[in-house]
């Protein structure tokens, strides 16, 4: 059984955590660069004011993880089941980062950043992510249901695909052409 571990201000670069379990450690006010997290397990670690930079996070495991004030910048996620994440105090940021099939499900995650970002595949049901941005992302293939979306930002974002009629879009803001989006679940032409 491992002990809890309260690590702060530290600053991790060009590590591999890859397949290695660091469970139940608390990280406060830390950097992580160039770090590989892939397949390692996070269950039960704690993120309180953390950056991560370009690191890698294929298929790794946050069962009960903390992420409170933490931004992801040019990071690679893959395959992660973020609704098994701890939700109290949940906040995170991602900036041009490769998000591709995770899941979100269930998550109260308003005032989200998901800028300059490619959000591939993923899921976003029962999320509240009113106010997030999602400014000049690529939303290929990303499913939003029965999600609050109520003024969030999809300008200058590109190839999403939402259906109004059962999310909630008030006040949010889209640009052109790709508000057409909006459009794909209707028995419609265009011309």
């Amino acid at each position: 059984m491992s002990h809890s571990t309260t690590i702060e201000r530290e600053h991790f670069t060009n590590k591999d955590y890859s397949q290695k379990p660091l469970e139940s450690q608390e990280y406060i006010d830390c950097t992580f660069n160039n770090v590989d997290f892939s397949d390692a397990n996070l269950t039960n670690c704690t993120f309180v004011d953390c950056t991560f930079s370009l690191c890698n996070f294929s298929n790794t495991q946050v069962d009960n993880c903390g992420f409170q004030e933490v931004s992801f910048t040019g990071c690679k996620i893959l395959g992660l089941n973020f609704f098994k994440v701890r939700p109290f105090l949940l906040s995170m940021n991602f900036s041009d980062c490769m998000i591709m099939n995770c899941d979100f499900h269930g998550l109260k995650m308003p005032k989200t950043e998901f800028l300059r970002s490619k959000l591939i595949g993923n899921y976003f049901t029962n999320v509240d992510l009113s106010s997030s941005n999602f400014s000049e992302s690529d939303l290929n293939k990303t499913t939003f249901e029965h999600t609050n979306l109520s003024k969030a930002d999809f300008r200058n974002a590109v190839n999403y695909s939402i259906d109004p009629r059962i999310n909630q879009v008030e006040k949010a803001k889209f640009s052109n052409p790709d508000v057409i989006g909006l459009l794909d679940y209707f028995d419609i032409t265009i011309e």
